[in-house]
């Protein structure tokens, strides 16, 4: 970055950071009570199709990256809920970049299946997209998600399309026996 250059981003900085930073934060605001009233909405459906016992006090806001570790390739905003001997289930909006450029905003739900060994996943990955088909993003790591454009002009449509991804996993979960993804307890 040139002297000019910085020197004019450094005033800009100046008048409009606090602004900026205030209409992000409301904005992030926003999408997780939306995101939450979803969740919640479900509650009980969900806990029963991954035959697990949700707890409501495990739901926490999730914005990522952090301050300082952005690569410029994604971004979120969603709440996120902690789904014991299974994981981390994520819902809210999701950025994606390719190359530099925004290649896509949508509604997201992902199931990060961090307990799920690799034997278990793999066939797990390839049920779940035999039945969810050209909705599911192809698997990142232990990464599951069907993720959904959305329309920045109809806001209305970000909780109605969350709420119909969320429907999504709770039919598909359903179909998948417990036994299929949930790791046995290790012997000491």
């Amino acid at each position: 970055m040139d002297q000019d250059t910085n020197v004019n981003l450094f005033q800009e900085g100046l008048q409009s950071y606090f602004d900026a930073l205030a209409a992000i934060n409301e904005f992030q605001c926003v999408v997780h009570s939306r995101s939450r009233q979803v969740l919640e909405a479900n509650f009980g459906k969900l806990g029963e199709a991954l035959h697990a016992n949700l707890e409501r006090d495990l739901i926490t806001n999730f914005v990522g990256p952090t301050w300082g570790s952005w690569d410029g390739t994604y971004a979120w905003i969603a709440v996120k809920l902690f789904v014991r001997d299974l994981g981390d289930v994520y819902l809210g909006l999701n950025w994606r970049a390719e190359d530099g450029k925004p290649v896509g905003l949508g509604v997201v739900v992902d199931f990060d299946l961090w307990q799920t060994q690799p034997r278990v996943f793999r066939p797990l990955s390839q049920k779940l997209r035999s039945l969810a088909g050209e909705r599911m993003l192809r698997p990142f790591q232990r990464e599951l998600k069907i993720w959904e454009p959305v329309d920045p002009a109809n806001a209305v449509s970000f909780g109605e399309t969350l709420d119909s991804i969320l429907k999504k996993w709770i039919e598909l979960w359903s179909q998948i026996p417990p036994a299929d993804y949930q790791t046995p307890p290790q012997d000491h």
